[in-house]
């Protein structure tokens, strides 16, 4: 089963994406802050990781980037998601395979994961 993980500060959205996934058929742990990421991808090592990145906390640009050119970590596709226009116009700076406008439109997000969430 493909493992995602979901970073966001949100908790309702937390857990509507994870109710989604999972009745998707993946296996999902959502975080709430920055600052678990790594323990967590360490324990749980994801095949896939959603990014929520808040026009008002551009640390979670640099959470992309260090995951990207982290050694274990670098090779995960993340899924950057925000409503900021300039985010979305450069998540590729940052390293992220994809990202999707907030709120998402299931079948954005139904594309995504067919393309990023059937490798393992």
């Amino acid at each position: 089963m493909k493992k995602i993980l979901v970073i966001d500060e949100d908790t309702d959205w937390l857990f509507a994406m994870e109710c989604y996934l999972t009745r998707e058929g993946y296996q999902v742990v959502p975080v709430r802050t920055y600052e678990d990421s790594f323990q967590t991808m360490e324990l749980f090592k994801p095949g896939l990781i959603f990014l929520t990145i808040g026009s008002h906390r551009p640390d979670g640009l640099l959470l992309c980037r260090k995951i990207t050119m982290h050694d274990a970590f670098g090779h995960l596709p993340i899924i950057l998601l925000s409503i900021d226009k300039t985010i979305l116009q450069s998540y590729r700076d940052y390293g992220a395979a994809a990202c999707l406008k907030k709120p998402l439109a299931l079948s954005s997000l139904r594309e995504i994961l067919h393309r990023h969430g059937k490798q393992q």
